[in-house]
């Protein structure tokens, strides 16, 4: 039977809970025409769930 396993990170002090906030305030950038584009962060879901289905673990290739 599989397992399951949650794991939560939570900062440490103050300093820690800046740096996570200065994080998420990066915007996802847009690949593409502003018309047509898409978020990153979406692009890469996908070429990863394919990556998963073709068995490769996903793996994501980085162009060269």
């Amino acid at each position: 039977m599989a397992e399951h396993r949650v794991v939560v990170y939570t900062p440490l002090g103050a300093q820690d809970t800046r740096r996570i906030e200065r994080l998420r305030a990066i915007p996802d950038p847009v690949v593409g025409c502003p018309e047509h584009g898409r978020p990153l962060s979406e692009i890469l879901r996908e070429k990863a769930e394919q990556a998963t289905r073709e068995g490769r673990n996903g793996e994501i290739p980085l162009p060269r």
